[in-house]
Order: structure tokens, then C-alpha cells, then sequence
């Protein structure tokens, strides 16, 4: 949560109320502690205010608390001119800074004390936001070469270029002041976009403000960073220096926009953090068609975006891979991204945050990944890959489902999404929600049409969630009381659900709660 300046700032910090009232035996510090986790998180800034001046050990114990809860203030317009000037007094005369997480909007950067404030309270600041804007009013001083952050471990800087016909310096100038001045730092997160150029002159200006920032980034890059995010587009000369640079990169997300590199740049890249890397996401860059993987041994979580590469052998490149999401933007490319020759036995989690209508999709993945145990996000746009999923995944501990456009189509499908679930035919589901015949003996029905596909060939899940698809609305998606008596009720290990609003009867629901962990949209 955010701080409210006024109500947070300007109250009570460290030396401003000392009383020597003596301890009491009952205040202890994990007991003044265990008060305040105990109020209202709403109210924590104004407790904690109160508490920091009663004496130094409860000022102590507040300030801890309070900056392992929230600790973070936004500096917005309002806050620039004689407040900046108070605020930086406070702080000056502070022993203990309440605030580690500082976020500096677009309009707070026009403040002449900018520098000044960055000065004191650099011993306090742990994660630092920069939200910028090229070209904008700076007033503060440029030269920061004197700024240590010793405590610094997250960067984030995010430059929107709302003006392609001025070029100014000062900003990239800004980050490497960063980048020199923070030794421990641990993640860096660069983004810089902004509109297109509408003339030759904006175009070439837009692209030496890129350049200065990608500059920056490769020639002061700090060998103490761990996560790398990088949204943005570089030289090829740039990612080669990157390239070169010591680093033992954990994490890497990466989307190099409109960038042109060179044959093989960007697979040097690759390789030179592959030897580390746990985590990689890559988005919509097509020089991924174009190369071959290098092996990362240790990679445990792959995320891909957009445009896959001709082919992944994931046991051999991918030896530790237990999580993946994929995210295609033409469904026909999964038989690249999912061979038939290419199994991986450590994948056990899968993110799909696309429509799928194809069965085939999921009689691929069933063969490539066959220890998978969580499928999440799915957005499923036809009756046959809904059953494909309860024929080929049986395995599934967790499923993550939206319903898609075959199951809002009321008029011609009618309660063929009851059929899908219970494996009963529409008219037999039809039959019995007309009269209501399912509340008697339904496992007589169930061993009739077991064999067919249905929800029940689930036997392993333990957590399922059920929703109609974003800007939907569930009560136009016939999963009714059939779906509840003989699918979801037979489910026996089953132990979480969460259900969308489908038009399902309150009895039913009630009876879902009785069985399992319910829970409904907010």
C-alpha cells in the first residue's frame, strides 16, 4: 500500500516527541509488535504514528513494523516546492527513516530539492521507482556522481518519450548517477517507450534518446544484478557489450521492441546467462525463429510471448524446466512449439493464456508433458478440447478453465455444456433438468456413461476454478444443476472449486459449499 503524505509524513518521526515514561514489564518489544499487526491495516500509519512518539523503544518497534507492511511513499505533483523542503528537514532529522520502498511519478522530477531529497534519504532506500518523461522541466541539480544508495536492491526506471523533437540528455545522465552509486544492487528493471515519429527528423531523434539510455545501461552495467527486465530496443553493438559484461543473471525478462540484430547476437546473448538462469521470459521477438536454443541447465520457469522457435527439445535444453506458459499468437504454431518427439518428464506446470479450439493442441501437450499436474489460465473455446482435456490429463491435480465462445452460444448448443461435463447426451441432460431427476440416485446415471468423457476421468484434482471468459458474463453459459449432481458432486478428491455466477440453483450451490472449499467472484 501507498502513503498518503500528509497523513503519514508530517506526525511524528524519530527525535520529534521523546518522554521518559521508563519500561513497562508488559512492554516488551514483541508484544508492542504483536498489538499493532493486530489493528486494522488501514489504520496502521496512524498508530504507528502515535506509537513512534512515545519513546525510543516503541519508535523502534513501530518503524519496523510499519516498513515490513507498507514503507512505501509516492512523491506526485503535490508534493514538490515547501513541502519537499519540510519533508527533507524531517528527514534530516530523522535516526530512523519509517520508508524503504520511494516511487517518483512523472510529475514530482520539476523539484529544484529532487537531488537533495535522493541525498538524505539514500541510507533508507531498498527499492527505488523512477516514472519519467522525455523531455521534461527538470530544476534539480544533474550531477549526482556523489550519490551512494549502499542499501539499494531494486531499480526500476520506466522513460515515456512524449516528444520526439527535443533531445535531452539529462535523464540517461540521471541513470548511470544510479547505476555507479548502487554496489548491492540486485534487480534492474529499464523501460523505455514511448509513440511513433511522425517525421524523419522525430524518427532520428527518438532513436539517439534510446540510444543514450542503452548506452547507459551496457557501459555502467552492475555485475551485482540478479533479475533483469529489459523492455526496450537496443543496437546490436549494444547487446553484444551486454553480452560481454560478468553477470550471473537468475532472472530475465526480455522485449527488445523494434531492435535489428545482427546473426547470432542475440543467441550470444542467451548463452552468455544461460549457465545461471532460473527464470527467462522472451516476448514477441522474432529473432527466437531464427536461432537455435543453447541449453540452460538450470532453468525451472520459461515464459514465451508471441512468435516460438522452430522447434524445443525441452529434455534436452530445458534438463529442470517444472513451470511454462506459453502464449502464441496463431494457434496453428503449436506443433512447433509442441512436437511430438519432444517430451520433458520435469515439467509438472503449465500456464496457457490463449483460446484454444483445437483438440490437437491438447493431445500434443498431454504427449509432450506427461507429469503435468497444473494447468492454469485456459481459455477454451470448443466442446472438443474441453473433452480432450478429461480424456488426455488425467493426471491433473489443479485446473484453471475459462469458457469460451462455443460455450455462451445458448441458441444452437442448449445444454450440450451439461453434456460436456457428465458425458450425458444434451437431450438426456434436457430431460432431466425439466424434471428435475437428479437429486435421487444419480450414481446409477454415472456408471451408465462413465464411460464416456466427462469431468469425473479427473480422478487426481484437488482444485478446480471455473469462469466464463474476460468481458463475459457466466449467467449466458448453461452450466446448470445436471453439471452439479454429476460431475462436480462425484468429484471425490476434490477439494477447492471456485464456480463462476452460471445459472445454477441455490440448493446446488449450497450443496457444493457442504462438500467443498467454495468460493465465488467478487
Amino acid at each position: 500500500m501507498e502513503v498518503d503524505i500528509y497523513d503519514e509524513i508530517f506526525g511524528g518521526l524519530p527525535g520529534q516527541v521523546e518522554q521518559n515514561y521508563g519500561l513497562h514489564p508488559m512492554l516488551i518489544d514483541h508484544v508492542v509488535e504483536r498489538v499493532l499487526e493486530s489493528m486494522d491495516p488501514e489504520l496502521l500509519g496512524h498508530y504507528c504514528k502515535i506509537f513512534r512518539c512515545v519513546s525510543k523503544d516503541w519508535c523502534r518497534v513501530a518503524t519496523r513494523v510499519y516498513r515490513q507492511r507498507r514503507g512505501r511513499i509516492t512523491f506526485k505533483k503535490n508534493f514538490i516546492g515547501r513541502v519537499t523542503e519540510l519533508f527533507i528537514r524531517v528527514m534530516r532529522t530523522s535516526s530512523d527513516i519509517p520508508f524503504d520502498k520511494f516511487r517518483f511519478c512523472t510529475d514530482s522530477y520539476d523539484d529544484e530539492n529532487f537531488g537533495d531529497l535522493l541525498h538524505e534519504c539514500s541510507g533508507a532506500i531498498v527499492n527505488l521507482e523512477l516514472l519519467l518523461t522525455n523531455p521534461c522541466d527538470l530544476k534539480f541539480p544533474k550531477d549526482l556522481s556523489d550519490l551512494v544508495l549502499g542499501r539499494l536492491k531494486s531499480l526500476t526506471l520506466h522513460v515515456r518519450i512524449d516528444s520526439h523533437a527535443e533531445l535531452q540528455p539529462e535523464m540517461p545522465s540521471l541513470f548511470v548517477s544510479l547505476l555507479r552509486g548502487s554496489p548491492n544492487l540486485r534487480r534492474l528493471d529499464l523501460k523505455v517507450f514511448g509513440g511513433t515519429p511522425k517525421t524523419v527528423q522525430m524518427i532520428n531523434v527518438k532513436q539517439q534518446i534510446v540510444n543514450k539510455f542503452g548506452d547507459a545501461l551496457v557501459n555502467n552495467f552492475p555485475s551485482t544484478v540478479r533479475e533483469l527486465k529489459l523492455n526496450m530496443t537496443l543496437t546490436d553493438e549494444q547487446l553484444q557489450k551486454l553480452t560481454q559484461k560478468q553477470k550471473d543473471i537468475l532472472s530475465l525478462e526480455v522485449y527488445f521492441q523494434q531492435s535489428t540484430f545482427g546473426h547470432g547476437t542475440l543467441q550470444q546473448f542467451l548463452e552468455s546467462v544461460a549457465p545461471t538462469l532460473l527464470h527467462c521470459k522472451a516476448v514477441g521477438s522474432q529473432f527466437l525463429v531464427e536461432m537455435d536454443f543453447p541449453v540452460f541447465p538450470r532453468l525451472q520457469y520459461l515464459v514465451a510471448l508471441g512468435r516460438p522457435p522452430p522447434l524445443l527439445y525441452y529434455k534436452q535444453i530445458f534438463p529442470r524446466l517444472s513451470k511454462l506458459e506459453i502464449c502464441l499468437w496463431d494457434e496453428d504454431q503449436q506443433g512447433s512449439v509442441f512436437p511430438d518427439n519432444c517430451q520433458s518428464e520435469t515439467v509438472i506446470e503449465m500456464d496457457f493464456p490463449y483460446a484454444i479450439t483445437k483438440p490437437l493442441v491438447i493431445t500434443r501437450v498431454s504427449h509432450c508433458f506427461q507429469n503435468l499436474k497444473i494447468l492454469r489460465n485456459v481459455v477454451i473455446g470448443s466442446f472438443t478440447a474441453m473433452s480432450m482435456i478429461f480424456e488426455k490429463l488425467k493426471s491433473l491435480s489443479e485446473l484453471d478453465l475459462y469458457l469460451g465462445a462455443e460455450f455462451h452460444d445458448m441458441d444452437r448448443r442448449g445444454l450440450a455444456v451439461d453434456g460436456v461435463f457428465t458425458g450425458f447426451p444434451p437431450e438426456m441432460c434436457e430431460w432431466l433438468l425439466r424434471h428435475k431427476e437428479y437429486c435421487s440416485s444419480p450414481s446409477t446415471l454415472v456408471q451408465r456413461w462413465d464411460h464416456k468423457s466427462s469431468l469425473r476421468r479427473l480422478r487426481n484434482l484437488k482444485t478446480l476454478r471455473l469462469s466464463a471468459c474476460h468481458m463475459r458474463s457466466a449467467s449466458t453459459i448453461r452450466l446448470t444443476d445436471i453439471t452439479v449432481n454429476f460431475a462436480l458432486l462425484q468429484m471425490e478428491n476434490l477439494e477447492k472449486l471456485h464456480l463462476d455466477f452460471f445459472p445454477m440453483s441455490e440448493k446446488s450451490v449450497e450443496r457444493l459449499d457442504n462438500k467443498f472449499r467454495l468460493t465465488r467472484p467478487c
